[in-house]
């Protein structure tokens, strides 16, 4: 009985061998007539069967390069490669569909708002930022003790006023000089 079952297995392997075979040249000749729709599917389909090789990526590749589907194309010609890295025309078509990707992206201008916070930016190093932030910080410890130790209300309105602005130059200083040094970062890698 086991030795019916093998028999039965191996026959039934080597029939589909022989129908991924006889569909890999319909395929291709579906291809050389311009069927590329009709290559794709039948290339597709011995895929499903189980059945990959490098050759059957690459053709499934050109066809959809040839159908200007270059996101698919790229895919299979980079499945060919993994399965054989030295495959010459694998690699030559695929730089050709990655060279098909690129697209000319045009920086926008920039607005108003942003033209401003650059500008102000622009005007001290991270390093002069962080000093001013730490300057704000202790003149907002001052502007606090005099405002806790303040015995009339109009004092203690003025030194509470003084420091939430000083804390606020204190926070606005800090995101300034983390922005300016990331500015200065991207400049020096260019």
């Amino acid at each position: 009985m086991k030795k019916l079952l093998i028999v039965f297995l191996l026959l039934s392997t080597s029939l589909f061998a022989q129908d991924n075979e006889a569909l890999f040249e319909q395929a291709s000749q579906d291809y050389a007539n311009g069927n590329y729709n009709n290559a794709i599917d039948k290339y597709e389909q011995i895929l499903a069967n189980g059945e990959t090789s490098a050759n059957l990526y690459y053709n499934l590749a050109n066809a959809h390069y040839k159908l200007d589907h270059i996101a698919p194309s790229v895919y299979n010609y980079e499945k060919a490669l993994l399965l054989d890295p030295n495959h010459k025309d694998a690699q030559n078509n695929l730089v050709f569909a990655q060279n098909m990707t690129l697209d000319a992206i045009e920086t926008l201008p920039k607005g108003s708002l942003s033209k401003i916070v650059d500008g102000i930016i622009s005007k001290l190093s991270y390093n002069g930022w962080a000093w001013l932030a730490v300057v704000a910080s202790v003149i907002l410890v001052v502007f606090f003790f005099l405002y806790y130790f303040s015995a009339t209300t109009t004092k203690k309105r003025a030194f509470f006023t003084l420091f939430v602005v000083s804390t606020l130059v204190m926070i606005s200083s800090v995101v300034f000089a983390y922005l300016q040094f990331d500015i200065q970062q991207k400049r020096s890698l260019q």
